[in-house]
């Protein structure tokens, strides 16, 4: 839609004007078969044998020219919004380009996505999403410049043609946009909808050189690097396109991986209080790339949460460390870390039991959960972790005291356990505010019956200050590096190793 005129009337399409006249074409041949049969004397049996077919043949192509009229309509105008769709836009594009002068100043292609709208839509209903996507709509026609051409093309992504602009002009209107945090009625704010621009433009006197499909994959590009990179606006680069490709390069690998079993977990031991007896290991995935070498687990991770691949990845990491874990001593627990894609998989706790009874695990391990894997649908959480606490797993919030609401996830959800997050630790000073609230957490923990682990310890005063406050779990390498397995050496026999060298050298367990 322009935004200084009207809302456009979308054009009659020839190919549904084709489309009903064949539909009718064939009415008119079941029509014509029923006179001839009856004319023949045909009996009624030989008659349904022959017309039900085709009239049924008639009546599905019908239903099929209907739905394809309708999705050729929608992608010309989309009916909750108003605004031009797909379709539209790209013929509008087509058309700007071919009458741009060459020394014509830059058209702009401007991509505009609603992150998390599918979670306001999955648990506070369409209607929650349609306000949003209405109140967005109006947002763009309010900020965009004489002349803009605006679009639904996506479910939940605005595009915008925009007219001469200079580049200042450009980065302060995707700026304001990016700015329009919604929210979705009665959503807390951790289920902001955060708004994501990608913007491809053509340099001035090329405008006429550059097909409407390659601006519109450049500003796809654009928006995909933005939502990569947590960047709420993104230009396209020639770099960029290098990026996408690496990084598609890399999804092919990382899926080779899985389906090879080329990834591998290490663990990282956890102590007790005195930092010298073992108590269990957390998991933790490794990638050592066949080319690159190893690739950083927020790299990997990231990848599989973006391309679908995380449920195969935590599934992988579950079960090997299920399979391991049954070498571990007794006394030994193993802990898993859930990504919040994979706790909401609806197929989550059969998942889990399914596992624990193939690898035959004697106690089931303990898995840890973000207050992100929690706050979309509460109810549903609450549920899952009462399920698997009934199963024997123990549970644990990960990451205290980062989040917008702890104290009240403590007070609802099943929690065994609280992790201090490794950041009120690294600038902690025994009387600075790092330190009152680690004493807090750890007291409330404590009063509260949780087991309190803290993580990220590497000096020997963070040990003596948590011994001091009552922590009861220690994790960090002060005591020890995260352990390979390997066949020849199980975890206990390593572990073994590195409590030996940490009753010799307290101040640091090197290995």
């Amino acid at each position: 839609m322009t935004v200084n005129q009207g809302e456009r009337q979308a054009n009659r399409s020839p190919k549904r004007d084709s489309i009903a006249c064949a539909a009718g074409a064939a009415a008119i041949c079941v029509g014509a078969t029923a006179l001839s049969v009856a004319a023949l004397g045909a009996t009624a049996s030989s008659f349904a044998l022959v017309a039900a077919p085709l009239a049924a043949a008639a009546l599905a192509f019908g239903v099929s020219a209907r739905r394809m009229a309708a999705r050729d309509a929608a992608l010309r105008l989309d009916p909750l919004t108003g605004l031009p769709g797909r379709m539209e836009f790209r013929e509008e594009l087509e058309r700007r380009i071919a009458a741009t002068d060459p020394g014509c100043d830059a058209l702009t292609v401007m991509n505009v996505n609603l992150r998390r709208l599918r979670e306001v839509n999955e648990n506070f209903g369409h209607e929650a999403g349609d306000a949003i996507l209405l109140a967005m709509r109006e947002r763009l026609t309010k900020l965009s410049p004489p002349g803009s051409f605006l679009a639904r093309v996506g479910g939940d992504e605005f595009a915008a043609i925009l007219p001469s602009l200079t580049v200042a002009q450009r980065d302060r209107l995707a700026s304001a946009i990016a700015d329009s945090m919604c929210h979705a009625p009665d959503a807390p704010d951790i289920l902001t909808v955060q708004v994501m621009v990608g913007l491809a433009s053509c340099e001035r006197g090329g405008a006429s050189h550059v097909a409407a499909r390659e601006l519109l994959r450049r500003a796809d590009v654009a928006l995909s690097q933005g939502k990569a990179h947590n960047t709420p606006v993104t230009v396209y680069t020639d770099k960029l396109s290098d990026e996408l490709k690496s990084k598609k390069q890399l999804e092919d690998d990382l899926r080779q991986a899985l389906a090879q079993g080329k990834l591998h977990v290490n663990y990282q031991p956890l102590f007790a209080i005195d930092g010298v007896t073992l108590v269990g290991a957390e998991t933790l995935v490794r990638w050592i790339h066949p080319t690159l070498g190893s690739i950083a687990p927020p790299v990997f991770v990231g990848l599989a949460e973006e391309r679908g691949l995380m449920d195969q990845l935590g599934e992988f990491v579950l079960r090997r460390a299920c399979l391991d874990a049954r070498s571990w001593p007794s006394h030994l627990f193993v802990a898993v870390n859930v990504s919040p894609l994979q706790f909401r998989k609806d197929s989550f706790l059969d998942d889990v039991a399914r596992i624990l009874d193939e690898t035959g695990l004697p106690a089931p391990p303990r898995i840890g959960l973000t207050e992100t894997a929690v706050v979309a649908d509460e109810a549903k959480a609450e549920d899952m972790i009462i399920e698997l606490r009934a199963r024997g797993v123990r549970m644990a919030l990960d990451d205290f005291g980062t989040g917008y609401s702890s104290l009240i996830y403590l007070r609802r959800f099943a929690f065994d356990k609280i992790k201090i997050d490794r950041s009120f630790l690294e600038a902690l000073e025994p009387s600075g505010e790092s330190a009152i609230i680690v004493e807090s957490m750890v007291h409330l923990g404590r009063s509260l019956g949780l087991t309190v682990t803290a993580e990220g310890i590497e000096t020997p005063e963070q040990h003596r200050f948590l011994q001091g406050v009552g922590c009861h779990e220690l994790q960090g390498y002060l005591f020890s590096r995260p352990l390979p397995l390997t066949p020849s050496k199980s975890f206990s026999t390593t572990a073994d190793r590195v409590q030996s060298r940490s009753v010799r050298s307290p101040e640091r367990a090197a290995l």
